[in-house]
């Protein structure tokens, strides 16, 4: 508790911002975040992010958003218990304050959801489950946003399957960011260009950690992984 409060106080003075987090990305999260961004505004519209567990991948998302002034942003996923890190990086990092999160599941079949563009960013999470059935009253709205990102979190799990490519065929969306650890699928498929996935591995991750080894750990971002033969 005292230390999250003098984080507080301490960004509040330097940021402006009462928020415990004010880390920066990781070398690779900026190699992620600064190719995806290339790629969408070089005109493309979709991009995979190809990341071990505990990469970050949320928060780098969030990043992109934020790179491509995205101001409404939906993310949506099959596995809506990665909700809390969406919820959690958006509320207590400085980079995101002004920004407004809606999760759908806090609204009730029959109370619309309304968007109503006062904030920075306004984020929406949703799982497939719930938007495939749209004849729901909450999400009478919903085809009339045109979003700004569309992020599919843990892409491999039923993202591709025909229910969730018709709900996908109704939303408007400029851009789709597809996020997942294995997506198998989507690299043997040949959906995604060379230039439209960012992939970071177990094993980048180890080359990394050998390195600041070698470095006698100068710096410790990888320090405390375990390490790992392949």
């Amino acid at each position: 508790y005292v230390v999250d409060f003098g984080k507080r106080l301490i960004n509040d003075r330097r940021y402006g911002s009462p928020r415990p987090n004010s880390y920066v990305m990781r070398n690779e999260q900026f190699a992620c975040h600064d190719k995806a961004v290339s790629h969408f505004k070089n005109g493309g519209n979709q991009f995979l992010v190809n990341a071990k567990m505990r990469f970050g991948k949320t928060f780098t998302a969030y990043h992109i958003a934020k790179s491509i002034a995205a101001k409404k942003v939906l993310v949506l996923t099959y596995k809506p218990q990665v909700e809390f890190g969406w919820a959690e990086d958006l509320a207590t990092h400085v980079d995101f304050d002004g920004w407004e999160y809606y999760y759908a599941k806090d609204f009730d079949a029959g109370t619309t959801i309304d968007l109503p563009g006062t904030a920075k960013t306004e984020v929406l999470f949703a799982s497939f489950q719930d938007l495939n059935d749209m004849s729901k009253k909450k999400w009478e709205n919903i085809t009339s946003y045109d979003f700004d990102l569309l992020v599919i979190d843990e892409q491999h799990y039923g993202a591709s399957t025909p229910k969730a490519q018709k709900t996908l065929e109704a939303l408007s969306f400029k851009h789709i960011l597809e996020v997942s650890g294995t997506p198998l699928h989507a690299l043997m498929s040949g959906k995604f260009l060379d230039e439209e996935v960012y992939s970071w591995t177990y094993a980048d991750e180890q080359r990394e950690r050998r390195l600041e080894k070698a470095g006698g750990w100068v710096t410790e971002i990888y320090r405390w992984l375990p390490s790992m033969k392949f």
